[in-house]
């Protein structure tokens, strides 16, 4: 995963920071079961947001595939258009939810 400062870099504030994320990687899990995680659009974690109560991560797609004896399961997150809240949408093969933190 390469990771690109946007935001606050060398000016001392966390709070300032916006850094984006794209890549992938893969491996094998303890239990033999392999996985991957791919960004299929650009991660944007916005500090300021964490610190105001949201989520760190505000925009962009992650896509897992985990693979094991018997399944194979793939999970889609979707982290927002770039507004601070507190909401991501998580799809597990066909089934969408809507995670919120308080």
């Amino acid at each position: 995963t390469m990771r690109e400062w946007l935001e606050g870099e060398g000016d001392g504030s966390p709070i300032t920071n916006v850094i984006r994320l794209t890549g992938s990687y893969e491996g094998v899990s303890t239990r033999g079961r392999t996985f991957t995680h791919v960004i299929t659009e650009p991660i944007i974690a916005r500090f300021a947001c964490r610190a105001e109560g949201g989520f760190l991560r505000v925009a962009g797609t992650k896509e897992m595939t985990a693979s094991g004896n018997k399944f194979s399961r793939k999970r889609s997150i979707n982290y927002g258009d770039g507004t601070c809240d507190n909401e991501i949408t998580v799809t597990i093969n066909d089934r969408t939810f809507t995670i919120t933190e308080e």
